[in-house]
């Protein structure tokens, strides 16, 4: 079975693919551009435009969530695999359009959502229902890169992050003789539409 993790950035995302067999395995690592021809600061884009921003937002949002359907397919083609995880801590938009453009930290934070609720809908479209992990969850899972080994570049944390995401859906324990793996977790991502 391979888990996917996926560590959203603004306008693109890293992938990964890690298999248990039984011990933790790299299968596949690549970084998918969510926002080809758009301006990847949507959010920060729409402030200047007044009356347009929702145009704007929500138009910029169609084509990310193009990007991320290609590339979650492509990045998916020919694996098996049985569960997916996206670090982060929520795929809900934090406030209505208007909020957020008034409020710069509110601007970033929307900006993650909308690359995390963009590849959980590509995964979901795929059949695979994304599970959020938490950034603070994954240092429990560090073990797995040391039982991986050398990896060769690039390997930084955003590769770490979204491969500790996916072994953590593998339920990899350490043991006297590696890694052994157990039942993946079962809690689904879910979000709410971005305000348009």
């Amino acid at each position: 079975m391979i888990a996917v993790g996926f560590f959203a950035k603004t306008g693109s995302a890293v992938a990964v693919a890690v298999a248990a067999d039984p011990r933790p395995r790299l299968v596949d690592r690549a970084v998918l551009d969510l926002a080809p021809g758009v301006e990847r600061f949507v959010y920060h884009a729409a402030q200047a435009l007044g009356r347009d921003a929702a145009r704007s937002v929500r138009d910029s949002t169609r084509r990310i969530e193009r990007a991320a359907r290609a590339g979650v397919e492509e990045f998916l083609r020919d694996k098996d695999v049985g569960s997916a995880a996206i670090v982060g801590h929520t795929l809900d938009m934090p406030a209505s359009l208007e909020v957020i453009l008034g409020s710069h930290s509110l601007v970033h934070t929307a900006e993650g959502v909308l690359y995390r609720a963009a590849l959980a809908d590509a995964l979901a479209a795929r059949g695979v229902a994304p599970v959020l992990v938490a950034p603070d969850e994954l240092a429990r899972h560090g073990w797995v890169l040391e039982a991986l080994g050398k990896v060769p570049s690039p390997w930084r944390k955003e590769h770490k992050d979204a491969t500790l995401a996916a072994a953590s859906l593998l339920a990899l324990t350490p043991g006297p003789r590696g890694a052994r793996a157990r039942a993946p977790r079962t809690a689904r991502a879910t979000r709410t539409r971005p305000p348009a």
